[in-house]
C-alpha cells in the first residue's frame, strides 16, 4: 500500500480476472489521469467481488480439508516401540486348551465370541456367536478342546492394540505340536532378541528386576521371560524412518528457515557437526529453540527429523513422530485430534488471504487469484495450469531447434537420451550444455506432483507438496507450521497401487494403505512366499476422503448413493476409527477423554487433610 502511494500502482487486474494490459504508472499522491482513474476502479471492483467469492472457496476447501484429515488422531506414545504380549503367545505353546484358558483367562473374560465356535472332532456348535466368555464358556471350551476362538474386538485396551477394536481377535488355545513350538519361538526371538527395552521388567511374582531399561535383549534373556511367565515387554524396534528437511528457498531469498522447521520436532537420525564430525544430537531427541539455533550456527545444512508422513502406526500416527503441540508448547498428548487441528490452521488464514485482496485494491502481483487456487490445485494434485517440462533423466541439455519447434535433449552420461518438445509460448530456463537432475525443470511454470512422484520418488513429491503450499502462504505473510501441510500430505499418499499380488490376498488393481501392504509383504516374507508389487500413488483431498476405510465418513461427505451402494455390493464393515463416523451412530469419538486408555483413570489427591 505504501508503494501504491508513493511509488506506481502497477498493473491491475479487470473483473473477470485477466492483467490488463496498460499499466498505472502513476501514484495516488501524484494523482490519476482519467484513463487510470477507470483502470484503477476495474481492479479496485474486482478486490469487492472477490472478497464475496472467495470466502465461499475458502469455506469449501476447509470442509475438504477437514473430511480427508479427521481420523489423523494421536493414538499411540511411539510407533517405533512394540509391544510384545507374551501372555497370548504363551498360551498356544501349552499343551491343552485348559492350561491355556487358564493362562488367558483374566484377558478372556467378558469378551463376545464373533463366531460360532465348534466341537474340533464332530463339528457340532458347541458355543453360539455372540456368546459371553464366563466359567460355564470356559468349561465348555476345555471339554471339548477348542483349538481356537474367534472374539469381536475389545473397546477397553490400549491404544496400542488398536488394531483389535477395528475387527475380529483370534486367539489360539493350546497346541503342543514341535512345529508350532519351533515357528512360535522364532517368531518371539524374531520380535525380540538385539531389541532394546523400553521399560523395566519385573518378576510378576516377587517383583524382583529382572531386565533393565535399555538392556539389549538376547535369547537367554527370551527364556527366562518365558520361564518367570512376564506378561509383555516393551522393545524399541530401532526401524525410523525420518524426512529430510532444510530451508525453503525461493531463488536466494529464504522462504521458511531450517531453525523454524527444527522448533518442535524430534531427530530421526544422529546429527553430525558438518566440519568437526562431532555428534551434536542423538536419534529420537527432541529439538527446542535453543538446539535449533545451535545447529544453524554449526552450518548444518539439513536434519533427519521424525515425521507423520514417514509414522508406522497402523491407524492415526504417534506422539514422537508429531512432536510438539503448538498449542501448549508440550509434546502433544495421545488423543488430540490434530488432522482437525491441521485442516483448521491451513483453512482458516485461507479466509484470511481471501480477504486481503480487498487491501491490495485487486492489484494482479498481489491479488490472492494465484493464492487460494493455486493451494487447492496442490491439495487437489491437478495439472497444474502452466505445467513446466520435467526431465526424467540426468545429463547435459541440448537445444535444437526444427522447423520451428524447440526441442531440448538431454544425454545422459551412459544410456538412452530423451528428447521432450517444447510447447510453443513456453520458456526455456535451461542453456546448451547445462547439467540436469532426473526432477529438474526445463520451463518455466509449476510441475505436475504426479510426475514427481513417477520420477523422482515419494519422498520427493511430498517435499515439492510441502515446499508448495508453505511458498503461497508465506508469500502473503502468513506463517503455517509445516507438519500441518504434512498431515494433509499423508493422507493423500497413504495409498498404493497393487500392481503384483504374489502370494498376499491383496488383489491387482486396489487401492491399499502402505502400513497394511507393508503388514502383508512381511507375513509372507516370513513364510517364503512371494511379496507382493505395488507403486505409490498421489491422491487429491476429495478422492482420498471417499477411498477411506469409513464408508460412513465416506457417505457423509460426497456421493452418498455411490459410496453406500458399494459398500452393501461389497459388505464391507466400517472400523469406527475416525471422529465422524462415531458422531454419526452418537457414540463417544475415539479422541480427548473419549478414549479407551482415560476412560479406567483413577484421580489421586496429592493433598494432605488435617484435622483441626
Amino acid at each position: 500500500q505504501i508503494r501504491q502511494l508513493a511509488g506506481m500502482r502497477g498493473l491491475m487486474a479487470d473483473p473477470s480476472g485477466r492483467i490488463i494490459d496498460l499499466p498505472i504508472k502513476a501514484n495516488f499522491r501524484e494523482g490519476l489521469t482519467v484513463l487510470e482513474y477507470f483502470i484503477s476502479t476495474h481492479g479496485a471492483r474486482k478486490g469487492l467481488a472477490d472478497t464475496a467469492l472467495r470466502t465461499a472457496d475458502s469455506g469449501y476447501l476447509t470442509r475438504r480439508l477437514v473430511d480427508v484429515a479427521q481420523d489423523v488422531i494421536i493414538r499411540e506414545d511411539d510407533c517405533d516401540v512394540a509391544v510384545v504380549n507374551f501372555v497370548r503367545e504363551r498360551a498356544r505353546l501349552l499343551g491343552s486348551a485348559e492350561l491355556a484358558i487358564d493362562a488367558l483367562r483374566d484377558q478372556l473374560y467378558g469378551r463376545v465370541l464373533a463366531e460360532d465356535t465348534v466341537n474340533p472332532g464332530t463339528g457340532e456348535v458347541i458355543l453360539a456367536a455372540n456368546t459371553q466368555l464366563d466359567d460355564w464358556a470356559f468349561d465348555t471350551l476345555i471339554a471339548n478342546s477348542v483349538q481356537q476362538i474367534t472374539l469381536y474386538g475389545d473397546t477397553d485396551i490400549m491404544e496400542e492394540d488398536v488394531a483389535e477394536m477395528a475387527g475380529f481377535d483370534v486367539f489360539s488355545l493350546g497346541d503342543a505340536r514341535e512345529t508350532v513350538n519351533k515357528s512360535l519361538h522364532a517368531a518371539l526371538r524374531r520380535m525380540v532378541v538385539g531389541r532394546t527395552l523400553v521399560e523395566k521388567v519385573a518378576n510378576p511374582l516377587t517383583g524382583e528386576l529382572l531386565f533393565d531399561v535399555g538392556q539389549v535383549l538376547s535369547e537367554d534373556n527370551l527364556e527366562t521371560a518365558i520361564t518367570y511367565h512376564v506378561r509383555e515387554m516393551k522393545v524399541r524396534e530401532n526401524n525410523i524412518k525420518g524426512i529430510t528437511v532444510e530451508a525453503i528457498m525461493e531463488g536466494s531469498g529464504v522462504i521458511e528457515s531450517l531453525k523454524d522447521r527444527l522448533v518442535g520436532r524430534i531427530t530421526a537420525d544422529a546429527v553430525f557437526h558438518p566440519e568437526t564430525g562431532e555428534q551434536l544430537l542423538a536419534a529420537n531427541e527432541d529439538i527446542d529453540e535453543d538446539t535449533a539455533e545451535a545447529l544453524e550456527k554449526a552450518g548444518v545444512k539439513s536434519v533427519s527429523i521424525r515425521s507423520v508422513l514417514t509414522c508406522k502406526s497402523k491407524y492415526g500416527v504417534c506422539r514422537r513422530c508429531y512432536g510438539r503441540n503448538l498449542a501448549t508448547g508440550r509434546l502433544v498428548d495421545v488423543g488430540e485430534a490434530v488432522g482437525i487441528i491441521a485442516a483448521q490452521s491451513i483453512g482458516e488464514p485461507g479466509t484470511q488471504l481471501t480477504m486481503r485482496t480487498f487491501h491490495t485494491g485487486g492489484v494482479a502481483g498481489d491479488d490472492i487469484t494465484q493464492g487460494l487456487p493455486r493451494v487447492e490445485e496442490l491439495f487437489e494434485a491437478r495439472k497444474p495450469k502452466r505445467q513446466a517440462v520435467i526431465t526424467e533423466i540426468d545429463g547435459s541439455v541440448q537445444i535444437r531447434e526444427v522447423k520451428g519447434l524447440r526441442r531440448v535433449t538431454v544425454v545422459p552420461a551412459n544410456g538412452e537420451e530423451r528428447v521432450y518438445q517444447i510447447p510453443y509460448g513456453s520458456r526455456l530456463i535451461v542453456k546448451e550444455h547445462d547439467t540436469v537432475k532426473a526432477g529438474d525443470r526445463l520451463t518455466e511454470g509449476s510441475v505436475n506432483p504426479h510426475d514427481i512422484l513417477r520420477v523422482s520418488g515419494l519422498q520427493a513429491a511430498q517435499r515439492y507438496l510441502v515446499h508448495e503450499v508453505q511458498k503461497v502462504y508465506k508469500s502473503q505473510g502468513v506463517e503455517i507450521n509445516d507438519k500441518h501441510i504434512e498431515v494433509m500430505v499423508r493422507q493423500m499418499m497413504h495409498k498404493v497401487k497393487v500392481e503384483e499380488a504374489g502370494d498376499t490376498e491383496l488383489l491387482p488393481g486396489e487401492y491399499v494403505s502402505i502400513n497394511m501392504y507393508e503388514e502383508e509383504n512381511t507375513k509372507v516374507i516370513e513364510n517364503g512366499g512371494d511379496p507382493a508389487v505395488a507403486r505409490p500413488v498421489l491422491l487429491g483431498i476429495t478422492k482420498a476422503s471417499l477411498a477411506t476405510d469409513s464408508f460412513l465418513s465416506a457417505a457423509s461427505f460426497q456421493e452418498t448413493t455411490r459410496v453406500l451402494t458399494e459398500a452393501a455390493i461389497k459388505g464391507k464393515m466400517d472400523p469406527l476409527l475416525g471422529l465422524k463416523e462415531n458422531v454419526i451412530i452418537g457414540k463417544l469419538v475415539p479422541a480427548g477423554t473419549g478414549m479407551s486408555r482415560y476412560s479406567n483413570i483413577k484421580l489421586r489427591k496429592d493433598v494432605v487433610e488435617t484435622q483441626i
